[in-house]
């Protein structure tokens, strides 16, 4: 199943991202995961940050000078996604560690979904310093608790099929 990510950047080199630098460890490491993967870079510096970084899966460069921010770049994005006919789109920002296992992982809870339409989309757990914080419930006092239903999580690492996000919008 292909999946389709943007990754936004703002005052960050490519080269300094430690989501794209996630991404190519992971590639490294099992390649054939990434068959069906392709990244849009979203570029909200003022400055292009378009250097000669080898990034070794499909991936294109977009460069937005006005800092139009995260609906901007998610929006070019969706449009660029439907335009290819892409499976899922991943949104992802510039400083997100992910684990070398993530697209592999992804790719599997894609494929266990059988073409499942009801699945909207898929939304990681989230921890910061060893703290799981999303997708959960915040209680009175700042408390938080993990949920297992439905639930609106964090955006970056969030998983959506295409054309959901539009769907989901109009609804």
């Amino acid at each position: 199943m292909n999946i389709y990510a943007v990754v936004v950047l703002y005052n960050c080199k490519i080269e300094d991202s430690e989501t794209i630098n996630s991404l190519k460890e992971s590639f490294y490491l099992k390649s054939e995961c990434f068959n069906d993967f392709s990244l849009m870079i979203y570029d909200n510096s003022k400055v292009n940050k378009n250097e000669s970084f080898v990034i070794p899966f499909k991936y294109k460069y977009f460069h937005d000078p006005s800092n139009s921010g995260l609906a901007s770049a998610y929006n070019s994005a969706l449009d660029d996604s439907s335009a290819k006919s892409k499976g899922w789109m991943l949104l992802l920002d510039q400083d997100s560690l992910l684990p070398l296992s993530f697209i592999s992982q992804l790719n599997n809870e894609i494929n266990s979904l059988n073409n499942n339409k009801e699945v909207l989309s898929i939304v990681p757990k989230m921890y910061h310093n060893d703290i799981f914080f999303s997708p959960s419930k915040v209680l009175y006092g700042g408390t938080m608790r993990p949920i297992n239903e439905k639930f609106n999580g964090i955006g970056a690492g969030k998983l959506n099929p295409d054309g959901s996000l539009v769907q989901v919008g109009t609804n």
